[in-house]
């Protein structure tokens, strides 16, 4: 952002910027733009200097979901982000640093998710690249040389105790006219795919991969395959949803949504190993010809309502 836009945000929402907030924010003016397109609201992203300004002034308002539930809170907070379900990123006006949740249930209490501006813009953009998987640049093939093996294909699951198309295999742009015939003559077979998919839900989801159900659009592939779980049952730690994002060298795994705990218990409990290994044989069917390692698990997110870790993992020629 430049000192103008800053200047002029300022102004709109009748704030004084913190020196150092402020100094961040110009220089990474241009990471901070190439988040502003991402608007899938299921993904935090950052906001257009418009659209905060805008935001900021609509949740004033006392029969807004914020200013509602936090009376008064634009005194001491300006929104910088979302997280897409109602709950908003948050600079405190005094200076302190990090970057806050103010959110419906966060028991009119606003809570800290970063230690620091630097730490919540470095994370937002780490989501942004994966999140543009799911639109792949124009002139590429995940079954030629025209990308990295690492960038050639994206898998992305979304589970929950609900059923629904909730896990996705997304190709390169060039790939959007193939079938299954068609992916099948270059190694990609949907059920063998399939069955490492649903070993990788039950590791995480905490239950018998026997009592997962998977169903896969046999007709069309269009640039990437859905495939379907069925219900789970509930994970005995409490948590609701998991989301975990594989691509261009990074697996962002994601718990959230957990039941019946104040506060998160110290660690999330599954099998770690079993996980590794389970994402390691994903990629090497995915990638016929090379090997994967997978590394140990990283936290990358550690509040109330979100645990989240990053794995990283390499291919190699056997």
């Amino acid at each position: 952002m430049t000192p103008a836009t800053l200047k002029r945000i300022e102004v709109k929402l009748g704030i004084k910027l913190p020196h150092g907030a402020r100094a961040t924010l110009g220089e990474r003016g241009a990471d901070l733009k190439s988040t502003y397109r991402i608007r899938d609201t299921t993904y935090p992203a950052f906001m257009s200097p418009k659209e905060l300004i805008s935001t900021n002034l609509t949740e004033r308002l006392p029969d807004s979901g914020t200013g509602y539930a936090f009376p008064g809170w634009w005194k001491s907070y300006v929104i910088i982000g979302s997280d897409g379900g109602g709950g908003y990123h948050c600079l405190r006006l005094d200076g302190k640093p990090g970057i806050w949740m103010l959110g419906s249930d966060d028991n009119d209490k606003a809570e800290p998710i970063y230690s620091t501006l630097t730490d919540y813009i470095d994370a937002t953009l780490r989501r942004t690249r994966v999140h543009t998987r799911r639109y792949p640049l124009p002139g590429r093939s995940s079954f030629d040389d025209s990308c990295s093996p690492l960038e050639r294909i994206g898998v992305f699951f979304d589970l929950a105790r609900y059923s629904g198309k909730n896990c996705e295999v997304v190709f390169q742009d060039q790939d959007r006219f193939l079938n299954r015939t068609k992916l099948e003559k270059r190694d990609f077979h949907w059920a063998i795919v399939g069955l490492q998919l649903r070993d990788i839900a039950a590791i995480v989801m905490k239950c018998d991969r026997a009592a997962v159900t998977i169903e896969y659009d046999k007709k069309n592939a269009d640039g990437w395959v859905s495939y379907t779980f069925g219900r789970f049952p509930r994970p005995k730690q409490g948590y609701e949803y998991v989301m975990v994002n594989m691509f261009d060298g990074n697996i962002d795994i994601c718990f959230a949504g957990f039941t019946g705990y104040k506060q998160l218990p110290d660690r999330v409990v599954i099998s770690w190993s079993k996980f590794r290994a389970a994402m390691a044989e994903l990629l090497a069917i995915l990638h016929p010809g090379l090997t994967a390692g997978v590394g140990a698990p990283v936290p990358t997110a550690d509040h109330k309502h979100m645990r989240s870790y990053r794995l990283v993992y390499e291919l190699s020629e056997q």
